[in-house]
């Protein structure tokens, strides 16, 4: 054997422990995933592995690359020679963000729409429903992989991104929270787009829905884009990141941002849960979260502020927005309980008062509503009387804070009965769901306002500015004539109009009170025989354990 051969067998032995060590790394590595995968969630990977493999990916992905690509080149070209020495990061970044909003905003939520929409199209959801999974996995796993695909795209423009952060004019705290913008945006889009997939299961209704959610997405994209390009060229206040007003309105906005994704993510849940389950107890705690969310918002605003700003009368507008459509949707609930849920309802009366609201049904969805509407309208009086008798500056008199927020609640109590009572003449005829409710109460409140309207244009002796008592039932004219100086006045129409929303709210509570009187508090079902012996057969026998020493191995 020649020294150059027993140099080559040296070379080969030597190396090959440290090939056998990194292949067996590795092989232990991809065994290690394997076995974490099997505790991912099955929609997740299905979805995924469908995604990344569609024609729609692959076009959309390339096309990104391609214009990141494209503006890269375009840019050095714009800003040379004198880009190593001027700020131009902020507006290349800029442009990146557009491009990524394209498969973020428009895309990725179309598809999300998309793939449930098709599973209940095809008849497939039926496989899903009856299967081991729970909804809310089947909608974690289909918003799973929409955040998985934007994760892609945010990868793809990642050497973008901080290629701007050379250039200089951008800093790492604002690239940080642009992205977070983005990537929260595109999981609340994903998730109203699997909330719009549940509306109907019709094929042609859903050719027209989708219609409808491309322009919305659409919508969206555009409104974020001209929203990027004001931020970047004509305000730049919104960078202050050493006030303290900055990082307050971004705990706001992101408090606010989780109560309605979660509440979106219930809903759609929801939706495609059986009939027989309990749906509304998880929407219901939600919305007694944001009610809180907004009372305790607001009221820091006004402490903040040292008492002087009207963050006490805005708080009882939004509560009473926030609960007038919580109700409008809670009214197209279905008015029967199902076996199952009147077996979980408390055996005490106190428990039963207490949980009784979280149960679903209009009857109880009604008075949960205007509950929350009077009762945020009287902390907000209450907060107001206390910051009188203290001496604190204030905004409004206490009589006029009890008075506006009188008007508003009587107002939406009486949309709310009217819209429930159209709903249980509905039912009598054809079913009738939570959307189609919706629609209905946003109806009412355009012919209460538009109706009085055109007959107080058409009346020639009545001014077309001022109020008369027509528009009594125009529930923003009426609010905006008696609250909108800053100042009451105790005129003959303004006591016409209290005395036509007191009668009015007593007769629509007493109406409802009479018309719901047997599904206020429902009665608990005992648990059948059957049921018992069923739970009993799938709870686990435990063996005997023998006290004897020599029975044990």
């Amino acid at each position: 054997m020649s020294a150059i051969d027993s140099v080559e067998e040296i070379n080969v032995s030597a190396t090959e422990p440290e090939a056998s060590s990194s292949s067996d790394f590795w092989k232990k590595t991809d065994v290690f995933l394997e076995n974490c995968s099997e505790y991912l969630n099955p929609i997740l990977v299905k979805e995924t592995r469908q995604a990344l493999k569609s024609k729609q990916f692959v076009i959309t992905f390339s096309l990104v690359l391609i214009a990141a690509w494209g503006w890269s080149m375009l840019g050095i070209a714009m800003y040379s020679p004198g880009i190593a020495y001027s700020p131009a990061g902020a507006s290349l970044l800029h442009i990146y963000l557009d491009i990524l909003l394209f498969p973020l905003v428009l895309i990725i939520p179309f598809s999300a729409f998309r793939s449930l929409a098709s599973e209940q199209e095809d008849g497939t959801y039926e496989l899903l429903s009856i299967s081991t999974l729970k909804p809310e996995q089947i909608i974690r796993g289909k918003l799973g992989s929409a955040i998985l695909q934007s994760m892609v795209y945010f990868s793809a423009l990642a050497p973008c991104i901080g290629f701007t952060y050379l250039l200089r004019g951008i800093d790492i705290i604002t690239i940080s929270i642009l992205l977070l913008i983005v990537f929260l945006l595109t999981c609340i889009l994903s998730v109203t787009g699997l909330l719009l997939a549940t509306v109907t299961r019709s094929k042609q209704w859903q050719s027209v829905l989708s219609v409808v959610v491309v322009l919305l997405f659409a919508f969206c994209y555009f409104f974020t884009v001209w929203m990027s390009l004001f931020m970047n060229t004509i305000d730049t206040s919104w960078q202050a990141y050493d006030q303290e007003e900055f990082w307050f309105i971004l705990a706001a906005i992101i408090s606010a941002y989780v109560s309605y994704f979660l509440l979106i993510f219930y809903a759609a849940t929801a939706q495609i849960t059986f009939a027989s389950e309990n749906r509304s107890s998880k929407l219901r705690a939600v919305m007694l979260v944001q009610h809180f969310l907004i009372l305790g918002w607001m009221f820091y605003i006004w402490v903040y502020s040292n008492f002087d700003a009207p963050a006490l009368m805005f708080a009882a507008g939004m509560l009473t927005v926030h609960w007038a459509i919580m109700g409008a949707l809670m009214n197209g609930e279905q008015s029967t309980l199902s076996p199952r849920v009147r077996r979980s309802i408390p055996d005490t009366l106190v428990g039963r008062i207490s949980l009784n609201w979280f149960l679903p049904g209009p009857a109880r969805g009604y008075f949960y509503a205007i509950s929350g509407i009077i009762g945020g309208g009287l902390s907000v009086v209450l907060i107001q009387l206390c910051a009188e008798l203290a001496g604190l500056d204030h905004w409004y008199g206490i009589e006029q804070m009890f008075w506006f927020t009188f008007t508003m609640s009587a107002y939406a109590i009486i949309y709310l009965g009217m819209g429930r009572l159209i709903m249980m003449a509905l039912r009598k005829y054809f079913f009738a769901d939570v959307f189609l409710s919706f629609l209905i109460h946003i109806l009412l409140i355009m012919i209460g306002s538009f109706a009085p309207l055109i007959l107080h244009l058409s009346i020639p002796s009545i001014s077309n500015y001022d109020y008369s008592l027509i528009e009594m039932p125009n529930p923003f004219w009426s609010i905006t004539e008696f609250f909108g100086r800053g100042s009451l006045s105790y005129n003959y129409q303004f006591i016409v109009l209290q005395f036509f929303l007191i009668t009015g709210t007593a007769f629509m509570l007493l109406l409802q009170i009479v018309v719901s009187a047997k599904d206020l508090v429902p009665e608990k079902v005992a648990v059948p025989s059957r049921v018992l012996e069923e739970d009993a057969l799938l709870m686990p026998v435990e063996e005997p354990v023998s006290d004897d020493p020599w029975d044990q191995e």
